[in-house]
């Protein structure tokens, strides 16, 4: 059975330091706590945009927590280029990963994000636990 859980960040002033992602849309402040049944996440997605005209960057994604066996995991997330006049540039987002992290049911995970260069986004992670 396959268990699927989303973080987001709307307006997010991101900087090149791993912030938390603790929101869900219109819910805040919320943990992650991994779910009885499952024994690793299979993937992960990572959706990030940014409004600013010009803005450009690479964006990672960071998993962390007491539940992940082997440790903290990072991962290359979408790069927005957008064109300095006209704010358009943008192609795909979106960037999914199929994983195999090892995890303990009932401990923690945080989804964390960080840019190249400091930014304005939003960010959206969505991870699938089997």
């Amino acid at each position: 059975m396959a268990i699927v859980v989303t973080r987001t960040e709307a307006g997010l002033s991101a900087t090149t330091s791993f912030q938390s992602m603790n929101n869900q849309f219109a819910s805040s402040g919320l943990s992650l706590v991994v779910p009885s049944g499952v024994s690793q996440i299979s993937s992960i997605d990572m959706g990030v945009s940014s409004v600013a005209t010009g803005a450009d960057f690479c964006s990672g994604f960071k998993l962390t927590g007491t539940a992940l066996q082997e440790g903290d995991a990072t991962f290359m997330g979408p790069a927005v280029a957008q064109a300095a006049s006209s704010g358009t540039g943008v192609a795909n987002c979106v960037v999914q990963t199929k994983t195999a992290l090892s995890v303990t049911p009932g401990n923690t995970i945080d989804i964390q994000v960080a840019v190249t260069t400091a930014a304005t986004i939003d960010a959206s992670c969505t991870i699938q636990f089997e």
